[in-house]
């Protein structure tokens, strides 16, 4: 999608273009999700868990299990944030797609109201 505007932010800008690359938006959201997932499984709190327990009853035995907590909190909220922005990507992306299809449908219909009666009479 391309849109030549005079005006961005509110100034003015002679020549401004905006290019939104749908299959680069995808991709990256493509990118977001894999990070997401690769958050996920990088969550080291269960080893931490394990530990915890290895050696309750002392000190590092708590510190190990507040550890595994905070990281499991932490792992699980940077994969959902990162899958939440790759969702976003995709919502944007079918948007510009949507807009597009829109703005074509609009194009054809102003060019059909355009050429005049006789060109509609055929129809």
């Amino acid at each position: 999608m391309s849109v030549d505007s005079p005006y961005t932010g509110g100034h003015a800008m002679a020549g401004f273009t905006f290019e939104a690359v749908v299959a680069d938006i995808d991709s990256s959201a493509d990118g977001m999700t894999s990070a997401a997932e690769t958050v996920g499984a990088a969550d080291p709190s269960k080893d931490l868990g394990s530990i915890g327990t290895a050696l309750a009853g002392g000190t590092s035995g708590a510190a190990a299990t507040a550890l595994a907590s905070t990281w499991s909190t932490r792992f699980s909220s940077w994969s959902t944030d990162a899958e939440a922005h790759a969702t976003a990507r995709r919502n944007s992306a079918a948007a510009y797609t949507r807009a597009d299809h829109e703005a074509s449908q609009r194009l054809q219909a102003e060019a059909f109201a355009n050429r005049g009666p006789a060109v509609q009479q055929d129809r």
